[in-house]
Parts: C-alpha cells; sequence; structure tokens
C-alpha cells in the first residue's frame, strides 16, 4: 500500500504544484484585494450581483464538477478525462463564489434578519 502511493508521489506532487496551488493563490489574492476594497462590508448593498452569483456559478460549477465525475467514471486516463479535469479547474472557482451568496445572507447574523456587522465597527483592530 506505502509502495503504491510513493509510486504516485510525482504524479501527485505535479497535480499539487501546477494545478492546485496557482488556484489557492488566486483565491487568496481575490479574497485580499475584496477585503482591501471593502466588499462585502454591506453585502446587501451586491445582494442581485450575490444572488446571481449563486445561480450561474452554482449552475456552471456543479455541471463541471459532474463532467469530471462522468469522465472518471467511464474513461479514466483518456483524453475526455483530461478535458474534463480542465473543465472542473475552470468551473470550480463559480462553485465556489456561489457559496458566497448563502454565507453572506440575513440567516447568517443569527436569522435576525441583521447583517453582522463589519470587524472594524465592532471594536476589532484593523
Amino acid at each position: 500500500m506505502v509502495g503504491a502511493h510513493l509510486e504516485q508521489l510525482p504524479d501527485v506532487a505535479f497535480l499539487l504544484v501546477f494545478f492546485q496551488a496557482p488556484a489557492a493563490l488566486a483565491m487568496f489574492l481575490l479574497g485580499l484585494v475584496a477585503g482591501r476594497l471593502r466588499l462585502l462590508d454591506d453585502p446587501g448593498r451586491h445582494e442581485r450581483a450575490l444572488r446571481r452569483l449563486l445561480l450561474v456559478g452554482g449552475t456552471l460549477g456543479v455541471a463541471g464538477g459532474l463532467v469530471y465525475a462522468h469522465a472518471g467514471a467511464t474513461r479514466p486516463g483518456s483524453a475526455y478525462h483530461v478535458l474534463a479535469l480542465g473543465i472542473d479547474v475552470l468551473t470550480a472557482p463559480l462553485l465556489a463564489g456561489a457559496w458566497g451568496r448563502p454565507c453572506c445572507s440575513p440567516c447568517a447574523a443569527g436569522g435576525s434578519g441583521a447583517w453582522p456587522a463589519p470587524s472594524h465597527r465592532r471594536g476589532a483592530r484593523p
């Protein structure tokens, strides 16, 4: 078992370095920019865009994941599987972004119907 994992280690390392690491860095940088611009200080101001992201991003993200799952189940190791991986990598950020709407909804504030105050208004240090 350990030997099989050690044999796959170069392939896994390649995927981590060339696929997962750049995607994680890109999402981190987008979050950093959004934080500096204080885009979600008042999420109610962006309600329409968040709803659109939930609908479009969720739909495309799930579709990309289904294509990748289908390719992995029916033709692993084929060109179709590689293409499906590319589709999944491109649509996964849309699916992750779709979680922005439910996570920023008034229900996230304990169901009170009020948005949580930004951290700088609650006395937290910037």
